[in-house]
């Protein structure tokens, strides 16, 4: 799948539903219109950050599509095509310097603009269609509200959200991911995907 829309939270810094449950539950994306979860995923990722040497983030991704971490994994990854995703992202922030979250706690939404609150958040939504390319009707980012972290046990991150997007739709749900580091590939291969239909 392509990550690059999972990434630009990093460059810079959906569901109404539950997405909670081993990976699985209800979801929505794009804007807040509903998709069912395929699978559910997350990493502590590390990245270079505006030069000012390696930071890291938890990311998690919930996708309309099952085998979310086998694509990632794949050389080069692979993006499905008429998958809708939502990607949060969570930090903890002392000055420059961006680490992932080490122990539970509550996120607020950053929209890029201000100062960035000691504990971070981004969400993001998209879609790709059955050409694999983006749905811009579909892409939008969290403006305001909160993600709750409750645990996290290695790269396992959970917990729920409660935001609203810039195209005004409110959405809220809950993530109980798997881990899976193949996430930090994608970090670094932003380029290269395969379209598998």
């Amino acid at each position: 799948m392509k990550l690059a829309f999972f990434c630009t939270c990093l460059a810079t810094a959906c569901t109404t539903g539950d997405t909670g449950g081993g990976g699985g539950g209800g979801g929505g994306g794009g804007g807040g219109g509903e998709f069912p979860v395929g699978d559910t995923v997350s990493a502590r990722i590390t990245f270079e950050d505006n030069g000012d040497g390696a930071s890291s983030a938890a990311q998690i991704v919930i996708a309309s599509t099952p085998n979310v971490c086998g694509d990632a994994r794949a050389t080069p990854p692979i993006d499905r095509a008429q998958q809708k995703f939502i990607t949060i992202e969570l930090v903890d922030v002392s000055g420059a310097i961006t680490k992932a979250p080490t122990a539970p706690g509550s996120y607020t939404i950053y929209p890029n603009t201000g100062s960035r609150p000691p504990k971070s958040a981004s969400l993001i939504t998209g879609a790709f269609d059955g050409a694999c390319a983006a749905v811009d009707e579909a892409d939008a980012q969290a403006q305001s509200g909160t993600v709750t972290l409750t645990s996290i046990s290695g790269d396992v991150f959970a917990g729920s959200y409660d935001v609203t997007l810039n195209s005004g739709a409110h959405i809220t749900g809950t993530f109980s991911p798997s881990a899976c580091t193949a996430l930090q590939a994608v970090v670094a291969n932003m380029e290269q995907h395969t379209c598998v239909q």
